[in-house]
This record gives structure tokens, sequence and C-alpha cells, in this order.
């Protein structure tokens, strides 16, 4: 008795069977290629109560102000399924520049997600590569940072309010405007720029504007908008604010 080469092949193909562990069944809906999405998270965060005598300025847009950390998710899938335990680099960019620099690495949770912490500080792209070999990378996400600004409002003599502060990021030489809240109805209807003052090398400013003798005036600063940043409000009103 003998056996072809391929009648050896069915024996040993029978003889094995039971013997093999089967192969992990995929669950329906869950096959094709990995899909992914990176998005922020917004995330309420306690405001500091504003001290006597101010209240809180209406923010400008941006989606976070230097200096602060901000929540990205990432959300991959796999079909109709999460992809699990899957391998994810943040990747970041400046605006304005073309090469994407790796941050952060981090691995799906079994809801496919993973959470990243990040402090940009001038407008960021980000995007994410989800798995190994040749990662799928994600629509790019643009955080638009708002440059942090400090501000203080005092009389001074002649008829004029001192204002200074300081920026972060630095804006060396860059214009901040004093700002006075106008209010309508006892609500508040905008502000009114009253003056400008340009930052030092330093990013710090300190200057006099001219105002009508003895007004009173809820004042802020508003650093204006740079190729790297949005501009930013202080965050509070000084609400008493009075010539000299």
């Amino acid at each position: 008795m003998f056996f072809t080469r391929a009648g050896l092949g069915l024996c040993l193909s029978a003889a094995t069977a039971g013997l093999l562990p089967a192969l992990p069944a995929v669950a329906q809906g869950c096959e094709g290629e990995v899909r992914a999405q990176i998005s922020q998270v917004r995330i309420a965060a306690a405001r500091p109560t504003p001290p006597p005598g101010f209240d809180y300025a209406t923010e400008l847009a941006g989606d976070m102000t230097a200096g602060a950390q901000a929540s990205i998710r990432v959300d991959a899938t796999q079909g109709t399924c999460a992809a699990a335990g899957r391998r994810v680099q943040l990747q970041a960019r400046d605006a304005g520049t073309q090469s994407f620099v790796t941050r952060r690495t981090g691995t799906t949770d079994s809801r496919g997600q993973v959470l990243f912490q990040v402090g940009p500080a001038v407008n960021t792209v980000l995007q994410a590569l989800v798995g190994d070999g040749q990662p799928m990378a994600t629509a790019p996400l643009t955080i638009r940072v708002r440059t942090a600004v400090t501000g203080r409002h005092d009389a001074a003599p002649d008829c004029r309010i001192r204002s200074s502060g300081s920026t972060f990021p630095r804006k060396p030489h860059h214009p901040v405007d004093v700002q006075r809240r106008v209010m309508t109805n006892g609500r508040e209807a905008g502000y009114t720029t009253i003056g400008t003052v340009i930052t030092d090398s330093q990013g710090h400013y300190d200057g006099l504007t001219r105002v009508t003798c003895g007004s009173r005036m809820a004042l802020v600063s508003t650093v204006r908008a740079s190729s790297r940043n949005v501009a930013k409000r202080t965050l509070f009103v000084d609400l008493d604010v009075r010539s000299g």
C-alpha cells in the first residue's frame, strides 16, 4: 500500500484536524481596514472667582489658551467594531510648517480609544498614526491657541490711564489694545478700543492712554492675533478704573 503526495497530504490533514487549535473567529462586522479620527475633548474647566471689583471678560474665539492643557482623543474602528490594542502615535507641527513630529504614543483601549494631554503654546496641527508597519493617518486637527495676557490699569496724572502686563508666549514689539467694556440696558454689548500699547523685546507692556478727565471705566487688555497665535483678552474686567 502506498500514498501519493496528494493523498498523504489529505491523510495528514484529516489526522491532525482534531489536534490543531482552532483559529479565532472574526466577529461579524469587524472585518476591513482600520479607520480613525482625532478630536479635542471639550472639558469645562473651573475658572477662578473674580476678585472684588472685577468681572469675567467675554472670551475670544480659539480652542485653548497658552499655558493650559488640552485633551485629545483618538477613536479607532475596524468595520463596526472598536479597534482595541492598536498602537497610536500623536504627531504635531506648528501651523504654517510642513513636517510632523511624534510627540506622544499610546495604545487604544477596549473601546478603541486613547486619550492624550497636550499643551501647545502656538497654533498647532495634530494628526494620529494608528497601527504598525504602514499605519493609517487621521485627518489633521488644528488647535488655535490664544496668547495668554495679563493686565493692570491704574490712574495716572493728566487724565490718563496706565496699563501694564505681560504676554505668553512672549510677543515682542506687539500691539496690546486697552479696551472699555460697553454696557447697554445693564448687559454687556461689546468692547471699544481706547488706546494701544506696544510690548517691549520681552513681551511686556507698560504705557499711558489719555481719557476724559474724571471718567470711570471697566477695562481689559487684549493682545492682538499674530502669525502664531489668536487674540486674547485678560480673564477679568477691571470694573472701576478712574482717570487721574
